[in-house]
C-alpha cells in the first residue's frame, strides 16, 4: 500500500510549483503548451512513462483486492507533500497536449496521464482535499475521442495505433473502477460528457470493423452500466443521459431476438436492465418511443427513421415480455394525432409490432387477457381510411405484409376468417377459441367498404393499394363476385393512371388462381383483360398477354374424357373470351405473341387437336383457325378426316363452327394430300352449285375452289359453271321468291354466289339487278311493316348490290341513294341499317365523290336508339375519318363529340379513341380548338367568329343544345386530354367573350346565356384536373427534387406535331407565358363580374365558382391582384379537385407515368338520367 504514496512522490520532481492554473490555460489559449518547462521536462523525461504505468498497476492492484488502507491511501496524507494546484496544473497540462505534433509520444503520456488522474480520485478525500477538478476530468473523458485508433488516420504507425487501443481499453477499465467507488451525482456534464466519449468509442470499433470490437463492445456497456448505478445518482436521470448520448449508435444494431444473452449492442443492453431496474427502464425506453414516433428531427432519413422504428418494436416487445407493459393504449391516442407524421409512426409502428411474436409476461393473467393484435389489427384497420393518402398507402402495404409473415397470433386470428369446407372444419382449430375475436367478426365486410371508398379517391397510389386490399378480401369472403360483376368494378379499367389498370391485372391474376371455380369471376377477369389488351400502355398490354397466355394456352393438355376440372378450365376460359364478343381480335393478338415467342407450339396444337371431338369442340376450332396461318399442323390429314362429316351439308351444322371449319381448311388447304384436296374442291364445287351454301360461307368456300381451278387450269370453265347456274336459277326463281313472303335460302345463296363470279361489268345480267332494286323500290315499303322475315334477305341484297356496284357505274349510281333511302326509313331492323352503313362506307371509300352525298345519312345514325346502329356509325366514319375521306370539321365533328358522351361505353369508347388518335396523328390543336370553339358550337350560338372548326354554317344543329350533363362531361374529357399549358392559354377568351358583350349592338339571348356559362364551367374544371407544373431550374435546367404520384396521373400524353402543322403552330407557348396569359385574364375579373351579373343573375354563383378555383389554383397570381375583390376567393372554400396533389403523397412510383389516352371516370347513369 505504501507503494503509491512513494510513486506519488516520485511524480512531484516533475511538478512546476511557479505555474498557475490560470497560466496553463491561456497558454492552452495560444496553442503554446508545448513550449512550457512542465511539457519539455515531462516528455524528456525517459522515467516519466514508467511512473505512471508504475502508479496505475498499484492503483488497481489495491482495487482488485478490495482492501483500502485509510490509514495511509488517503488524500489526508498525500496532501502532505503533494500541492492541490500544482498536481492539477501537472496533469492538466500533459493531457491537453494530447494534440502536440512536435512530441511522438505526447499521446501515449497524456492517456497514461489521464488514467493515473483518474485512478488517484479512487483514493479517500480527494474532493474534500482540492484534488478532484471536473475540469480535468472532462480532459480525461474527452481523450477518447480524441485518440487516433481508426484505421483511417495516417499520422500515426500502426504499431502505435494498437498501443493506443490497447491503453484505451485499459484506460475503460480504469473508468469503470473510478465509478464504482466515486460519486459523480452532482456533476451531469460530466457524466455526459463520459458517456458521448465512451459511446463515440463503441461506435468507431464497430463502424470500422477494428479488431477486438467486441472486447471493447462489453467493456463500455459496463461502463455504462456503472454509470446508471444508484451511486451515481438517480437511476431514471442516468438511464436518460446513457440513452441521449448513445442515439447514434442505434445504427449498428442488427435486428435479432430480444431474449439473446448476449449485449452484443446497445439496444440489447437496455433490454437487459428491464430484469435489473424494470421500472425506470420502462419508463425511459416509453420516453425513447414516444419521441422516435412524435420528433421528425430525430431521423436523419427515411432508412434511419424505419431503422430507430424496429428498435422501438424491439423495446415494447421486451417491455410486453418482462414487465407486461404495453404501448397499445398510447398507439390508439397518437392515431388520432393531427400531426401526419405521428400517424404514420404510429402506423409503421403497429404494423411491425404484429410482426414480432410477444407474449405477455410469464406471472401476468395471459390465459384470460385479450390478445393486444386484435387491438392492434384494428388500429391498423382505421388507418386504411386516413385522411392523409400516403398513410392510407403504407396502412394497406403493411395489412398485407402482415397477413403473409405475422406473428403467431396475427396468423392465428386473420386463419379464422379464411372460408373453410364443412367437412374440414377443425372444431380444436386454436383460432376458433382467441379471446375477444368477435371484435374483429365484421373485418370482411369492413374492408369491402374500404376498397369501395378508397377505389373513389384522387390519388392513383391509394387506387392501386385499394386493389391490392381487395386480393385479400377476396380471400376470406365469398361474397365479392357481386361487386366483381357491377358495372363500378369494370370503371376500373379506365383509370386514368397505368399504376391502377396495370395494379387491376395483376389482383385479377391473383384472384382468377384463387377463384377459378367462380363463374363471376372467370366473367369479370375475361372482360378486363379483353379491354386492356387495347391499353395505351405497351407494359399493361403485355401484363395481358402474358397472363391469358398462362391461364389458356400454357395449360392446353391432350383430351380424355375422364378430365379433370383443372384441365378443363383452359378451355372454359376460352369460351369466355369468344363469346364476350370483342371479335377474337384481342385473343388473336395474344395468340400471334405466343407464336412470336414460342410459347404456342406444335405440341399444344397437336393437343387442341384432340379436342375437336370433344364438347369444346367448336372452341378447338376457333383456336384452330387463330394459329392456322402461323402454325402449320403435323397431321393435316386428321383434321380432314375431322371434318368429313361435317362438309357434307352445312344446313346441318352449327354456323359459327362451320365458319371457323373452313377457315382452317382454308389456311391448310395446300398441305393436305392431293385426294384430299381433289374431294374437297368436288364436295364444295357440288355444294356451290345446289344453293346449299350459306352467305356466311359462300366467300370462303368459293376462294378455296377457286384457288384450286386456278391451280389445275381450270378456272374460266368452272366460273362459268357456277355463274351460269346462279343465273339460271335467280331467273327461273327470282321474281316469285323475291316477293315470297318465305325465304328462300337457294336463292339467296344464288345471289350472294353470282356477285362472287361477276367479276367486269359486262358480265353483269341487268334482269338481276332490276329485280333487286325493285324489291328495295317497290315491294320493301309494302312489306316492312308486316313482314319480320325479311331483314336477312334484304341484308343479302344490300351487300350484293354494294358488291355489283363496285363493277358497273350504272349500279353504282342507283345504289347509293338506294341504301340512303333504306338507312332514311323508320322500323327497320337495327342489322339492316348496319348493313346499309356498312356498304355506303365501303362504296365511300371507292368513289370518293360520293363521300358527301351520304355522310349526312350515316351522322345522323350516331344518334339512332340503338346502340349497335350508333356504334356501327361511329366505327363507319372513324374509318373514312382516319383514312383521309373526311373532313373532321363542321357536323361530323360535333357529332362525333357527341358520341364521346354516348350512354353506352362501347360507342364512347369509340369515338373517345377516333379524337386521341386524329389528335395524336393528323391534326395536334384539334382538341384545343374543340375546347374554344365547343361552349358555343354545341348551343348554336355564333359569339365566336373565324370558327377553325364549325365554321360559319347556320344550318348545323347541335344533337347537345339541351343536354347539360352530356356537354359538361365533353368539356371535362377535352381538359383531361389536353396539355396543361394551353389549358392555361384558354383564359385569353375572356378578353374575347368580354368585347363581344359590351358592344352596343349585342343582343342578349339564352344560347349566348347558355355557352357562357359552359364556358366557365371548363375554366372551373381547368383548375381542379390540372396541377400547376414545376418551373425548371435557372442553373440546370433540371425539375424540382419533389416528385408526386398524383403528378404523373395527371400527365396528359406529348401531343407531338406533324409535319402538316402549321408554321403558326410550331412556336410551343412556354410556361410562363401561359401563367402570364391567366393573368391577364384574372386582371380583369372585378370589371367582367359585374358585367356577366348585370347580363344575366345567373352568373352570379358560375363566375364566383371559378374564382374560388382561380383562388385556389392560381394562389400565387391573384396576391397581387386587388383585396377588395379577391379576399374572399383565397383558399376560403375547399375546392374538390380531380386530381389533387395531397401534401402527405410523399411516394412516387416509376411505372405510373403512362396515361391512359381515353374517357374520364363517367357519372352514373343515375345521375345522368337527372
Amino acid at each position: 500500500m505504501t507503494n503509491i504514496k512513494d510513486i506519488l512522490e516520485k511524480l512531484c520532481e516533475y511538478f512546476d510549483s511557479h505555474l498557475s492554473f490560470n497560466e496553463i490555460l491561456d497558454e492552452e489559449e495560444k496553442n503554446e503548451l508545448e513550449n512550457l518547462p512542465i511539457i519539455t521536462n515531462a516528455m524528456s523525461s525517459s522515467d516519466l512513462c514508467n511512473v505512471f504505468v508504475e502508479l496505475c498497476t498499484e492503483y488497481r492492484m489495491c482495487r482488485e483486492s478490495d482492501v483500502i488502507a485509510v490509514h495511509v491511501e488517503t488524500w489526508n496524507e498525500f496532501s502532505k507533500f503533494i500541492q492541490p494546484n500544482q498536481f492539477s496544473v501537472f496533469f492538466y497540462a500533459l493531457i491537453s497536449n494530447s494534440k502536440s505534433n512536435r512530441y511522438p509520444k505526447c499521446k501515449t503520456i497524456a492517456l497514461l496521464a489521464a488514467r493515473c488522474y483518474c485512478l488517484c480520485q479512487t483514493s479517500p478525500g480527494s474532493k474534500a482535499f482540492g484534488f478532484f477538478n471536473e475540469a480535468i476530468m472532462e480532459k480525461c473523458f474527452s481523450l477518447l475521442k480524441t485518440l487516433e485508433i481508426s484505421p483511417t488516420a495516417t499520422s500515426l504507425k500502426s504499431h502505435e495505433r494498437a498501443e493506443l487501443q490497447i491503453h484505451c481499453m485499459t484506460f475503460l477499465e480504469d473508468i469503470e473502477l473510478l465509478l464504482g467507488i466515486v460519486s459523480l451525482d452532482d456533476y451531469v456534464d460530466l457524466k455526459q460528457v463520459l458517456i458521448e466519449n465512451v459511446a463515440h468509442v463503441l461506435g468507431l470499433y464497430h463502424m470500422n470493423h477494428l479488431q477486438g470490437a467486441s472486447t471493447i463492445d462489453e467493456k463500455c456497456l459496463r461502463v455504462f452500466e456503472n454509470v446508471i448505478q444508484p451511486l451515481q445518482g438517480d437511476v431514471k436521470s442516468n438511464l436518460m443521459l446513457v440513452l441521449n448520448g448513445t442515439m447514434s449508435l442505434n445504427k449498428f444494431h442488427k435486428t435479432s431476438s430480444v431474449n439473446s444473452n448476449k449485449n452484443d449492442s446497445i439496444v440489447i443492453w437496455f433490454i437487459s436492465l428491464l430484469d435489473k431496474y424494470p421500472n425506470e427502464t420502462c419508463s425511459v425506453l416509453f420516453t425513447f418511443i414516444k419521441h422516435i414516433l412524435t420528433l421528425p428531427t430525430l431521423s436523419r432519413d427515411t432508412n434511419d427513421r424505419l431503422r430507430n422504428i424496429e428498435i422501438c418494436v424491439e423495446y415494447d416487445s421486451a417491455m410486453y415480455t418482462k414487465c407486461n407493459q404495453s404501448l397499445v393504449d398510447y398507439l390508439k391516442e397518437l392515431a388520432s394525432s393531427s400531426d401526419v407524421f405521428d400517424r404514420e409512426s404510429c402506423v409503421e409502428m403497429v404494423g411491425k409490432m404484429l410482426l414480432i411474436d410477444s407474449l405477455p409476461c410469464a406471472w401476468s393473467t395471459s390465459s384470460e387477457t385479450i390478445p393486444r393484435e386484435i387491438d392492434l389489427l384494428s388500429l391498423l384497420v382505421s388507418r386504411l381510411l386516413d385522411v392523409s393518402n400516403s398513410i392510407k398507402v403504407k396502412a394497406v402495404n403493411l395489412f398485407m405484409r402482415v397477413n403473409q409473415s405475422g406473428n403467431t397470433m396475427t396468423k392465428k386470428i386473420l386463419k379464422s376468417f379464411l372460408p373453410t369446407d364443412n367437412a374440414e372444419v377443425d372444431h380444436a382449430n386454436e383460432s376458433q377459441n382467441v379471446p375477444g375475436i368477435e371484435e374483429l367478426n365484421d373485418l370482411p365486410n369492413k374492408l369491402f367498404e374500404i376498397i369501395q371508398w378508397n377505389l373513389r379517391n384522387n390519388s392513383a397510389l391509394v387506387r392501386r393499394s385499394a386493389l391490392v386490399l381487395f386480393e385479400y378480401v377476396a380471400s376470406i369472403s365469398v361474397d365479392v363476385e357481386e361487386f366483381m360483376s357491377s358495372p363500378s368494378f369494370h370503371k376500373i379499367v379506365e383509370d386514368v393512371s397505368s399504376i391502377v389498370r396495370r395494379q387491376l391485372v395483376s389482383s385479377l391474376d391473383k384472384i382468377l388462381a384463387m377463384k377459378s371455380k367462380d363463374i363471376s369471376v372467370c366473367k369479370s377477369y375475361v372482360k378486363v383483360m379483353l379491354f386492356l389488351a387495347n391499353d395505351s400502355d405497351p407494359k399493361i398490354v403485355d401484363d395481358v398477354m402474358d397472363n391469358l397466355r398462362k391461364y389458356v394456352f400454357d395449360n392446353i393438355d391432350k383430351y380424355e374424357s375422364t378430365a379433370s376440372e383443372k384441365q378443363l378450365f383452359p378451355w372454359k376460359l376460352l369460351r369466355l373470351i369468344i363469346a364476350s364478343g370483342e371479335d377474337s381480335l384481342d385473343l388473336r393478338k395474344c395468340i400471334d405473341q405466343s407464336i412470336n415467342r414460342k410459347l404456342m407450339t406444335a405440341k399444344t396444337l397437336e393437343y387442341v387437336e384432340t379436342y375437336l371431338n370433344s364438347p369444346y369442340s367448336l372452341d378447338a376450332w376457333i383456336l384452330l383457325s387463330m394459329v392456322a396461318s402461323n402454325i402449320k399442323s403435323k397431321t393435316p390429314q386428321f383434321v380432314y378426316f375431322k371434318l368429313q362429316d361435317n362438309l357434307c351439308d352445312f344446313a346441318n351444322e352449327a354456323p359459327t363452327k362451320a365458319f371457323y371449319q373452313l377457315d382452317v381448311v382454308q389456311k391448310w388447304f395446300d398441305d393436305f394430300p392431293r385426294q384430299s384436296q381433289i374431294d374437297l374442291f368436288s364436295k364444295f364445287t357440288t355444294l356451290i352449285e345446289a344453293g346449299n351454301v350459306s352467305p356466311l360461307h359462300i366467300k370462303r368456300v368459293y376462294e378455296i375452289c377457286y384457288k384450286y381451278a386456278q391451280k389445275t387450269g381450270e378456272l374460266n370453265a368452272w366460273i362459268n359453271q357456277i355463274k351460269m347456274k346462279c343465273e339460271s336459277y335467280i331467273l327461273k326463281h327470282g321474281k316469285t321468291e323475291i316477293l315470297s313472303t318465305s325465304y328462300d335460302h337457294k336463292l339467296i345463296n344464288y345471289l350472294v354466289t353470282y356477285s362472287e363470279t361477276v367479276e367486269e361489268s359486262k358480265e353483269i345480267n341487268c334482269s338481276i339487278t332490276k329485280l333487286m332494286f325493285h324489291f328495295l323500290q317497290v315491294e320493301l315499303p309494302k312489306r316492312i311493316n308486316f313482314d319480320p322475315n325479311l331483314t336477312q334477305k334484304i341484308n343479302v341484297i344490300q351487300i350484293v348490290l354494294t358488291r355489283l356496284a363496285f363493277r358497273n357505274d350504272d349500279i353504282l349510281t342507283k345504289c347509293v341513294p338506294q341504301l340512303s333511302t333504306v338507312l332514311n326509313k323508320r322500323g327497320l331492323a337495327d342489322s339492316i341499317c348496319e348493313t346499309a352503313i356498312k356498304c355506303l362506307g365501303d362504296l365511300c371509300k371507292k368513289y370518293t365523290q360520293l363521300v358527301e352525298s351520304v355522310i349526312s345519312s350515316v351522322l345522323l345514325k350516331t344518334q339512332s336508339p340503338s346502340e349497335q346502329v350508333r356504334k356501327c356509325a361511329v366505327e363507319t366514319l372513324a374509318s373514312l375519318i382516319l383514312d383521309d375521306y373526311l373532313k373532321f370539321r363542321g357536323s361530323l365533328l360535333l357529332y362525333i363529340l357527341a358520341a364521346t358522351a354516348d350512354k353506352k361505353d362501347s360507342v364512347a369508347r369509340l369515338a373517345h379513341e377516333l379524337i386521341i388518335k386524329f389528335t395524336n396523328e393528323k391534326n395536334s390543336i384539334l382538341i384545343r380548338s374543340c375546347l374554344r370553339e365547343c361552349p358555343f358550337a354545341f348551343n348554336d350560338c355564333k359569339l365566336v367568329d373565324n370558327s377553325e372548326m364549325f365554321g360559319t354554317d347556320s344550318c348545323i344543329k347541335s344533337p347537345l343544345k339541351f343536354n347539360c350533363v352530356d356537354r359538361r362531361y365533353i368539356y371535362r374529357f377535352l381538359v383531361h386530354n389536353l396539355e396543361v399549358i394551353n389549358c392555361y392559354t384558354y383564359f385569353e377568351n375572356f378578353s374575347t367573350i368580354k368585347d363581344r358583350i359590351t358592344k352596343q349592338c349585342f343582343e342578349k339571348t339564352p344560347e349566348i346565356v347558355q355557352s357562357i356559362q359552359d364556358f366557365l364551367y371548363i375554366c372551373e374544371q381547368i383548375c381542379k384536373f390540372k396541377e400547376m407544373p414545376k418551373f425548371k431550374s435557372a442553373d440546370n435546367g433540371a425539375e424540382g427534387a419533389e416528385d408526386d404520384e398524383t403528378d404523373s396521373a395527371n400527365k396528359v400524353p406529348n401531343i407531338v406535331p406533324t409535319p402538316t402543322v402549321s408554321k403558326r403552330n410550331r412556336q410551343q407557348t412556354t410556361l410562363p407565358e401561359a401563367i402570364v396569359t391567366v393573368e391577364k385574364a384574372i386582371s380583369q375579373f372585378p370589371e367582367l363580374s359585374t358585367t356577366l351579373t348585370d347580363l344575366d343573375t345567373s352568373f352570379k354563383t358560375t363566375f364566383s365558382n371559378v374564382c374560388f378555383a382561380i383562388g385556389e389554383h392560381f394562389g400565387d397570381s391573384i396576391k397581387y391582384f386587388p383585396n377588395l375583390f379577391w379576399d374572399k376567393y383565397r383558399k376560403l372554400k375547399p375546392v374538390k379537385r380531380v386530381h389533387k396533389k395531397n401534401d402527405d403523397d410523399d411516394e412516387s412510383d416509376d411505372n405510373c407515368d403512362t396515361p391512359k389516352t381515353s374517357k374520364i371516370q363517367r357519372k352514373s347513369r343515375s345521375q345522368k338520367g337527372k
